[in-house]
């Protein structure tokens, strides 16, 4: 038992098994969900206080709606593993918009 204690927390750690590491997945597939996930490349999240708060950029390549790629980011809020606040922080035309979504407790 002792030997497998410490190798299930390696896993873990490699795998993600940690509140900020699922809060890193939820917001990314949340911003997917958000805007097309094939119309968003190089995401990339981070997290601040064990996964209360995450942040995730890309890049929005959606020729149809911007003439150019476009940064992007969001932010989402959690409690423990609860999402209960996801909003845009860039570009300026979807953070300033209507794409503010609280969740439900």
């Amino acid at each position: 038992m002792r030997k497998i204690v410490p190798m299930v927390l390696a896993i873990c750690a490699v795998s993600g098994c940690t509140t900020a590491g699922t809060n890193m997945r939820q917001c990314s597939a949340q911003m997917s969900m958000a805007w097309p996930s094939d119309k968003i490349v190089d995401k990339h999240a981070t997290s601040v206080g064990n996964g209360q708060l995450v942040y995730v950029t890309g890049t929005i390549t959606d020729a149809g709606f911007w003439k150019e790629n476009v940064p992007a980011k969001v932010q989402c809020t959690f409690r423990g593993t609860h999402l209960e606040d996801f909003h845009w922080v860039s570009p300026p035309s979807l953070a300033n918009g209507a794409q503010r979504v609280r969740q439900q407790q």
